[in-house]
């Protein structure tokens, strides 16, 4: 059975397999958590266990070694979160953490595991909200774990130290309870139609060209699609949520990217988000531009929307 639960504790104190280790890239004993772990462990037992490892290791990257002298626990898990101050790479590599730990927890036979808000320190300086997302991005990483392997049960603690960190990656928890399984629906559905005009360069352009302003001369059939059954199920199923515009500044999301998104944008964005920014695009185009859509499928930035909220 799979299960993952945010308490305000310290993942060192959990009774689990495998506790969680916020590692520095060449595994030595540091600050905070980590110090805490190499002391309960055994300085002297679980440095030599990480020195067997080829240092640096890449952030995003987890590797195992035994929990020595703690109690609560069979392994330690060494994940090496990033540093958001130094690689525009982080949101990523800080998904990374947490799914390698979870992959290295699996691949070690072991089903419970405990997790600090890994980059929520001082590696998470740069952002206005470490806590949240750390949070946002072991949920992402729990999710994508438990689809890729959902025959494989796990148990997942997310321990946030302080009280404000709780508060905090609480209310991503609370923002990750919203139920999108409609509109992820809707997504599959429409997935491979985006994905078919997006690979062929003349309804591509007829996309990037198309206006309601404009006489219909081709692809009558194409429209009707778009606009008779596409953009009307959109609305029904409430892709198009009616409160995207406070998702969107309650997270401080730029329009610009939005409008244009990189990896890096989608790959820090939870669902409700990503959804809200599907409904920017519906919204923009149906009502300001007037090309029902069809600018936002030709340049595939629909299409990237809808790939990151399914999992394709």
């Amino acid at each position: 059975m799979n299960n993952i639960e945010l308490i305000n504790a310290s993942c060192a104190d959990q009774t689990v397999d495998a506790v969680v280790n916020a590692a520095n890239s060449g595994l030595w004993a540091g600050g905070g958590i980590c110090g805490v772990i190499f002391s309960k462990a055994g300085m002297k037992e679980l440095t030599g266990a990480c020195s067997k490892y080829d240092t640096p290791l890449k952030d995003g990257s987890a590797v195992i070694t035994p929990a020595f002298n703690m109690k609560n626990a069979k392994a330690v898990i060494h994940a090496v979160g990033p540093d958001f101050g130094r690689t525009p790479a982080a949101f990523k590599e800080l998904f990374d953490a947490y799914y390698n730990s979870l992959k290295v927890l699996m691949d070690n036979g072991h089903h419970s595991i405990s997790f600090p808000l890994i980059s929520s320190g001082i590696f998470g300086g740069a952002l206005s909200n470490p806590a949240g997302e750390s949070a946002k991005q072991c949920l992402r990483a729990y999710k994508k774990f438990i689809a890729d392997y959902p025959d494989y049960g796990v148990d997942v603690k997310l321990c946030a130290f302080s009280p404000s960190e709780m508060i905090k990656a609480q209310e991503e928890f609370k923002r990750d309870a919203f139920d999108c399984s409609r509109q992820k629906e809707f997504c599959r559905k429409y997935y491979m139609l985006l994905r078919a005009i997006y690979e062929d360069a003349e309804l591509q352009k007829w996309c990037n060209d198309y206006s309601v302003y404009a006489q219909l001369t081709e692809h009558n059939g194409l429209e009707h699609i778009l606009y008779s059954v596409f953009m009307q199920e959109a609305y029904d199923e409430n892709l198009v949520i009616h409160n995207y515009r406070e998702v969107i500044d309650e997270g401080g999301l730029d329009e610009r990217m939005i409008s244009d998104p990189t990896d890096e944008f989608i790959d820090h964005l939870n669902e409700q988000q990503i959804i809200a920014c599907i409904a920017w695009h519906f919204r923009r185009d149906h009502f300001s531009e007037g090309s029902l859509i069809s600018d936002s499928i030709g340049n595939g930035r629909l299409l990237r929307y809808f790939e990151a909220l399914t999992g394709r």
